[in-house]
């Protein structure tokens, strides 16, 4: 079953991806194992919810960078590039990015 994207940033499929990553974030706030590089292609929307996490609801930097790091890494296991592509994200795309993690140690 796929997450579907709806109107608001606080229900939308990206907002409960991050809510999985962000409690995967160590406690200095960079996201273990997690090495995103800016300029990577992700979907816009990715940014505009980092946006709206820092400005919006408060978060402090590091943990937007540590909810950012994490869904980069999920954004390239998935080959998710697009906004649409969240409608992709299904449960075994969720645990297959898990599990790579815990394999590599992350």
């Amino acid at each position: 079953m796929a997450l579907k994207k709806s109107d608001g940033p606080e229900s939308d499929a990206w907002s409960v991806i991050l809510g999985f990553t962000g409690a995967m974030a160590s406690d200095d706030g960079v996201a273990a194992g997690s090495q995103a590089a800016p300029d990577v292609a992700v979907p816009p929307l990715v940014a505009a919810y980092c946006d709206y996490l820092r400005h919006v609801r408060g978060r402090a930097p590091a943990t937007v960078r540590a909810y950012r790091a994490d869904i980069v890494s999920l954004c390239r296991f998935g080959g998710l590039t697009t906004d649409e592509d969240a409608a992709e994200i299904d449960v075994e795309l969720l645990r297959a990015w898990l599990a790579q993690g815990v394999r590599a140690g992350d």
